[in-house]
């Protein structure tokens, strides 16, 4: 992976390296996206940072930047807020994680092992650690962060360790083969680690699965007694956990060859192939917003999913934002206001697939919808589903456009209200539409 070939490159090297990235960076031209997008979701902003850059987003859009030297807290136009912190010279950032308060980020980098506590109100960037070759961290709890790092540098190995925020000292966790891998920590404290092989190119791998039990118990964990949460991927270079329902992203990059971002389901199961890149994707951030919705295709807003596309070749790289995309429904003829036909409009379904069309009572109808689990998706409804009637499936033509038309005597108007379940080519219902009235 380019990681190891940026750690096996002399120190000279490297700081011409990310001396041209700090200058390519500052540019920050942003190229139109060019990523393959998975239905029900939409492309969101976009901006340039560096090749080398590691960065993270707040919930409110602003982020925090850490180009080797500089770290910064920028504003979600990419506008510097304030200086957090600088280093003494130039290095290779390795992370940035911001605290669940937004309070501070640690920032590590990987040339000299330094891990800084940046308070992001501007009060100083003190050093709160050293732990060679740092490359991921996830919060495990409000005193506590789970590093990745190998500690030995090449060859020998990486280590998951267990930083105290209040020390700075490190306690292993788990000990593993190859080179350092990307973590994600599940709601219920269980550890996954993305498995990475030492050859390079490297074969498919893994993601590996530790009980929060386990992570607790105090013994050193390996791969023996690790479950196998996915296999046979692409190595993994980032993952991170839907807040609302609990899938998990990966980032799964390949030099030369197409990258994905893929989501998988709690029993490790793909469900879809979110984002398609000629560019080497990472960086996978989930980030809360205003709304209900789980990071899912077909979703109402609740949850963004933020990724890094990187061309390596060109020397430019990317913070790119996808939101969720729900199907718009509406109604339209004469029927609306007397006898005649009226019809029931859906937009940005599943593509060349199909529809549920619901009806139920307007005088029922909650408009602060319910959210139910279906054990596959979030459903989101406003209907009394004890009056709700299942009308009819129609299809949907190549731009999720689907169309129900039926007649009103001339008694309905303003008594109904019509709502879509949409469904992929496969004919399992994947999410809801907004509702219609007639």
């Amino acid at each position: 992976m380019l990681e190891l070939s940026l750690r096996a490159s002399s120190r000279g090297v490297l700081s011409t390296l990310l001396s041209l990235a700090v200058l390519a960076g500052t540019a920050r031209a942003v190229r139109p996206i060019q990523d393959t997008i998975a239905p029900g979701f939409q492309p969101g902003g976009a901006q340039s940072v560096g090749v080398f850059d590691a960065c993270a987003t707040l919930p409110g859009g602003d982020r925090v930047v850490f180009d080797g030297q500089v770290m910064r807290l920028l504003a979600p136009d990419g506008t510097t807020i304030r200086v957090l912190g600088q280093t003494s010279g130039l290095v290779y950032p390795s992370f940035v994680l911001p605290d669940p308060t937004s309070t501070f980020a640690l920032i590590g980098e990987s040339s000299r092992g330094r891990i800084y506590r940046a308070d992001l109100g501007g009060a100083g960037a003190p050093v709160l650690a050293h732990v060679d070759y740092n490359f991921d961290a996830v919060f495990e709890d409000a005193g506590h962060v789970l590093l990745s790092a190998a500690v030995c540098s090449f060859g020998c190995g990486n280590d998951i360790l267990r930083l105290d925020l209040a020390t700075g000292t490190t306690t292993v966790v788990a000990s593993v083969t190859g080179p350092s891998g990307p973590l994600a920590l599940d709601a219920n404290g269980d550890l996954y680690y993305g498995s990475i092989p030492n050859s390079f190119p490297p074969p498919p791998t893994s993601i590996l699965h530790w009980t929060h039990a386990q992570v607790a118990s105090g013994v050193v964990l390996d791969e023996s007694v690790a479950t196998t949460f996915v296999s046979g991927i692409v190595p993994p270079s980032s993952m991170r956990f839907d807040p609302v329902y609990g899938h998990l992203f990966v980032a799964e990059p390949a030099f030369g060859g197409t990258s994905e971002v893929r989501e998988y389901d709690k029993n490790g199961a793909q469900v879809s192939s979110v984002v398609q890149s000629a560019d080497y994707l990472s960086g996978i951030e989930l980030v809360r917003t205003q709304g209900p919705g789980s990071c899912q295709a077909f979703q109402p807003d609740g949850v963004e999913l933020v990724y890094r596309g990187t061309d390596y070749n060109a020397g430019t790289s990317e913070l790119r934002t996808l939101a969720t995309r729900r199907p718009t429904s509406s109604m339209t003829g004469p029927g609306l206001s007397g006898p005649g036909a009226v019809t029931f409009h859906i937009r940005n379904a599943f593509p060349n697939a199909s529809m549920l069309v619901l009806v139920g009572l307007r005088s029922t109808y909650d408009p602060n919808e319910h959210t139910y689990d279906t054990g596959t998706y979030l459903l989101h409804t406003g209907l009394d589903l004890a009056h709700t009637r299942r009308l009819v499936i129609v299809p949907t033509d190549a731009s999720g456009t689907g169309t129900f038309t039926f007649q009103n005597p001339g008694n309905l108007q303003g008594t109904r209200v019509f709502q879509a379940l949409v469904r992929d080519t496969s004919g399992a219902y994947v999410g809801s539409s907004t509702a219609a009235f007639n």
